[in-house]
This record gives structure tokens, C-alpha cells and sequence, in this order.
């Protein structure tokens, strides 16, 4: 027969089968802790790489303000501080939380 010809079988449809689903949240209930601090590490490397270019912005502003007269070295120093423990933080928070992610997902 030609193919327009042909009649066409109607297909069955499957049924969602939730066994699997279900057997994957019991065995993935252990790893639910090690998931919510991966987020809130993902959180604070978020903030962190959010933060770090206003403070950028202001090392720049006394530095601009250097240029006309003197630079306050103290808020100089106390912004640069700042700037390198929250980007560390970051760093750090980024690292832990791909480390655990990968460690889950094997």
C-alpha cells in the first residue's frame, strides 16, 4: 500500500510511573542538608560578587579625591581591607559550594 493509504495505529498512552521518582527523593533525602548549604553558600558567593564592585567604586572615589589633594589613607586602607576579606569570602563560599555539589551529584 502507497503510505497515504496506510491507517494509522492510535498509540497507547503510558501512564506516569512515580516509583522512580519516589525511590530517587528517599535516596536523595541524605544529601538534602549538604544541598541547603551548597544554596546558602551560593547565596553569599552571590552577595559577595555583588558588594565587591561598590566598594570598588568607592577605593576609586578616594583615590579620585587623592588626585586633587591628599588620599585618607586610613579610609584607603579600611576600604581595601574590606574589599579583600569580602572577595575571600566569596572565593571561599564559591569553592565550598561547588565542591559539595560535585560531591553530591557522584
Amino acid at each position: 500500500m502507497p503510505p497515504m493509504m496506510r491507517r494509522r495505529i492510535p498509540l497507547k498512552k503510558e501512564k506516569a510511573d512515580f516509583k522512580a521518582i519516589k525511590k530517587i527523593v528517599i535516596y536523595s533525602k541524605r544529601y538534602l542538608w549538604l544541598a541547603i548549604l551548597a544554596i546558602l553558600l551560593a547565596v553569599v558567593g552571590a552577595t559577595a560578587s555583588i558588594i565587591g564592585p561598590e566598594k570598588i567604586s568607592d577605593l576609586v572615589n578616594i583615590i579620585t579625591k587623592g588626585i586633587m589633594g591628599e588620599i585618607d589613607m586610613n579610609e584607603f586602607n579600611r576600604i581595601a581591607i574590606t574589599l579583600v576579606i569580602i572577595y575571600a569570602v566569596g572565593a571561599f563560599a564559591s569553592y565550598i559550594q561547588q565542591f559539595i555539589m560535585a560531591s553530591v551529584t557522584q
